[in-house]
């Protein structure tokens, strides 16, 4: 289950119905139609290529990526996850309503979904700088957010990768949340794919 893999993030458990019916804040039902992806990957990427924490923001600035304050935190936090060398994995791409949320929902809701319907799993935490510097051709205003281990920073609110493209730069940037906060329905997500699923 998600919340035992996010190590103390003090997160309720998912209290959405399993049905497709949902509602909505008035009580009023929602019709959601029924969980279904086409299993196939969206990207693939050898992991483990640069086992320097230090390094990720100099490879990326020099292929012509940006990088905010927070994900160079990241970089450093003592959580931050570098695979071994050689590791190939498959990520899929998927919003919250993919997952079947007509309106809203939590992270521990949206990662509960993605591992007990869907068998993804986390990131690791290095795939959301080698995916950044892959995806050359990110659309103007396309923007999505990397399912790593959420990171405890020390004012309390945790950070997560997130890949946009903005008035043409490509960034990598460090998204705070805290365990409350509630992503709208078409927020997307990488996650990776378990090697079962993987092609």
């Amino acid at each position: 289950m998600a919340q035992s893999m996010l190590e103390g993030l003090p997160l309720e458990q998912s209290r959405e119905p399993t049905s497709s019916l949902f509602h909505n804040r008035e009580g009023e039902r929602a019709l959601r139609p029924s969980l279904q992806l086409v299993q196939r990957s969206w990207k693939s990427a050898e992991l483990g290529l640069i086992q320097e924490p230090s390094q990720f923001e100099p490879v990326l600035l020099r292929s012509g990526n940006r990088v905010n304050y927070w994900a160079r935190h990241m970089f450093h936090h003592s959580e931050f996850v570098i695979s071994p060398e050689g590791e190939v994995a498959s990520f899929e791409r998927v919003s919250v309503w993919d997952l079947g949320f007509v309106f809203t929902a939590r992270i521990d809701q949206i990662f509960d979904r993605a591992w007990d319907k869907f068998s993804f799993e986390f990131c690791p935490g290095d795939a959301s700088p080698i995916l950044r510097q892959n995806y050359e051709d990110q659309p103007e205003g396309e923007n999505f957010i990397v399912a790593t281990q959420p990171l405890l920073l020390s004012n309390g609110k945790y950070v997560m990768p997130r890949i946009s493209c903005f008035q043409g730069d490509r960034w990598l940037c460090g998204t705070l949340l805290d365990a409350h906060h509630e992503f709208p329905s078409d927020t997307q997500f990488i996650f990776r794919r378990r090697n079962q699923l993987a092609h």
